[in-house]
């Protein structure tokens, strides 16, 4: 009478083998709790879920959520319960579930089940609740009126097609191009990005349509409109010369007018902001899902240059791929016109743009490639442990020496990047030149024809204008080109990250195993007399014990019973284990030998000693931790 008991944080199971002996400890604690034989009449009923959190495999189907009654179970009560979207969206990753559950008396226990859509699209670990509202005759837990649902997926990034090399880890197996091309597929699956593509890539080539009417526009102008004579009368648009300049004009003027509005529409559109969100957000998602292993492996600084540059050159590779096709169809419009119209200039259409692919694979596949990214994380690796040891660097008088070190590293980038820079002119000065050269080769070999009347002025001037922006064009494919090819190392990286091993299969196991276990108990035939069950349940140790390769022995059969509601002091001398006993109860350590027993409806929280001030306000701090809405409304 008094204590208000206060649910920790969800978390802790063992394995089951050898649980028997906890079983036992529990049911007789259950049996002799005498501390809870109260009037149930008067003991109010309190609906809340059986754990904080569940965990889900989308292989599986469904998933079983269980609702449980504490206090008392005389009387009739029920409530709602509902799914409610998270990054997990119903009807993609699971289907909307709500209804509301009865509870007879002498009920404590309700399960329902919430479908789980099956596929295989790749997908970071999603999240979304079930929410308990409507109670009749009874009262919501304060913390467990609703729970969060994580959603395990097993496909490989950015997909299983290539499931054996990636499980490896052999992501260098596989052609950076084949590899970009699952990425591309898997990026056009994710949210609204599909119907945005498809809808870009037609509206995209609006812009070709245009340009083909401007240069029949630019040819019918000089051959007709401009051509003072009475054989051209019979081929004006309208009866006078000026009259038809006029519909020219509105050629000119109408369409470009809407393809601005379309241009500000697609940057509505936003579909690179979307798809950086998309990879970016998967990437801090699995993260905070590592294992130990996982997160060992790669740094804060990987982490980092994995979202900030890495994510941002993959999703450019998508943009210029969608470029690059809007691109290639301004170059088939072309190559269009000059088959129909002006067929002597074919060879000229076909060779520039050979010569300059041949040259531009033999200068990036053929040749040394330069990149700069381990001069850049080295970079970043030295910025941030200067700053983090500031104080050391400052008590050791090493401030110069770490600026100096920091110098050496910089010149290195720099001269890598401007190594780098320095080819990429050479190689687009070259394809810049070839498109002059191709056009004065095509004066020198079409003149003679014009000058005897056997090609029309405006073919051969509208043919030069297809052959400079071909040129143009051909720039753009290299350049969108190379956008892509310059994603398959990040893609590669972003590849090794997005798959490694997370922990999630080790706590559904836990997870499930305590809410299994704490429903068995509560079936125990001489459990079910007390009227508080799930409050009578202790917490459990048994042989718990804990070791380090070099350190050895820390624990040792450690034999524990807490009842809830109790507050519980470890005492001991330095060095005997306390803290690392309580970050094993606080699901930080896991024992190496016995088993630990939480009830799955209690949640599990393990407090550091050292202090931590994150960066938010005051009041974020003194509250973190607790739910948005149980924090405290101050004035």
């Amino acid at each position: 009478p008094g204590y208000k008991q206060v649910p920790l944080l969800d978390g802790d199971e063992v394995d089951t083998d050898g649980m028997d002996d906890v079983s036992d400890v529990v049911c007789e604690a259950l049996r002799s709790a005498s501390a809870f034989d109260t009037d149930d009449e008067h003991v109010p009923a309190v609906v809340q879920f059986s754990a904080a959190f569940y965990f889900a495999d989308k292989r599986e189907g469904s998933l079983r959520v269980d609702i449980i009654r504490l206090g008392g179970l005389s009387q009739t009560c029920s409530v709602n319960f509902s799914t409610e979207d998270g990054s997990a969206k119903a009807g993609v990753t699971y289907k909307a579930t709500s209804g509301r559950v009865v509870f007879q008396a002498g009920e404590r226990l309700k399960s329902f089940n919430v479908p789980l859509i099956v596929n295989h699209i790749w997908a970071a670990t999603l999240e979304f609740h079930v929410a308990l509202s409507g109670p009749e005759d009874c009262s919501l837990g304060q913390y467990l009126g609703s729970c969060r649902v994580k959603v395990i997926d097993d496909n490989m990034f950015p997909s299983n097609k290539y499931c054996k090399q990636l499980k490896r880890g052999d992501v260098g197996s596989i052609a950076g191009a084949l590899l970009f091309w699952e990425y591309f597929k898997l990026n056009f699956e994710a949210g609204g990005v599909a119907w945005r593509t498809v809808l870009a890539l037609v509206l995209d080539q609006m812009q070709n349509l245009y340009h083909l009417a401007l240069i029949n526009c630019e040819a019918y102008l000089v051959n007709v409109v401009c051509k003072v004579s009475d054989d051209s009368e019979d081929q004006l648009i309208l009866p006078s010369r000026l009259g038809t300049a006029y519909i020219l004009a509105a050629v000119y003027i109408i369409p470009s007018a809407l393809l601005h509005i379309w241009t500000l529409a697609s940057h509505k559109m936003d579909i690179d902001g979307r798809s950086r969100l998309f990879l970016r957000t998967s990437l801090f998602r699995k993260y905070l899902n590592f294992s130990e292993a996982s997160r060992e492996a790669i740094s804060a600084e990987d982490l980092q240059f994995a979202i900030i540059e890495e994510a941002g050159s993959a999703v450019s590779g998508y943009m210029a791929v969608l470029s690059l096709l809007q691109t290639l169809g301004k170059v088939l419009v072309s190559l269009y016109f000059v088959i129909t119209k002006n067929p002597g200039a074919i060879w000229v259409v076909f060779a520039m743009p050979t010569t300059m692919f041949c040259w531009a694979f033999y200068r990036n596949y053929c040749s040394e490639i330069i990149t700069s990214r381990a001069q850049v994380v080295d970079l970043s690796r030295h910025t941030k442990e200067c700053c983090d040891n500031y104080e050391l660097l400052t008590e050791y008088n090493l401030r110069p020496h770490a600026n100096h070190t920091f110098m050496e590293k910089a010149e290195v980038l720099k001269e890598q990047v401007a190594k780098a820079s320095f080819k990429k002119l050479n190689t687009e000065f070259v394809l810049e030149w070839t498109c002059p050269v191709f056009i004065g080769m095509y004066l020198v070999s079409a003149i003679h024809m014009v000058l005897s009347e056997k090609l029309r002025l405006g073919f051969f001037l509208a043919t030069i204008h297809v052959i400079s922006s071909m040129g143009g064009a051909c720039m753009t494919v290299y350049s969108r080109a190379m956008g892509v090819v310059g994603t398959f190392k990040p893609l590669r990286n972003l590849t090794s990250f997005l798959n490694s091993e997370t922990d999630l299969l080790f706590w559904k196991r836990r997870n499930r195993w305590r809410r299994k276990h704490t429903i068995s108990l509560l079936n125990e035939p001489n459990a079910g007399k007390q009227s508080l069950d799930f409050d009578a349940i202790p917490l459990v140790c048994r042989g718990v014990g804990y070791q380090l390769p070099k350190v050895g022995e820390i624990l040792r059969d450690v034999n524990l019973e807490i009842p809830q509601g109790r507050l519980v002091a470890l005492m001991g001398p330095h060095g005997s284990g306390k803290s690392t006993f309580l970050r094993i109860l606080g699901q930080r350590l896991m024992p190496s030998t016995g088993q630990i027993f939480v009830p799955s409806h209690l949640r599990v929280l393990h407090v550091r000693r050292e202090a931590q001030i994150l960066h938010r306000p005051l009041l974020e701090n003194l509250t973190f931790g607790s739910p948005p809405d149980k924090a405290p409304d101050l004035p």
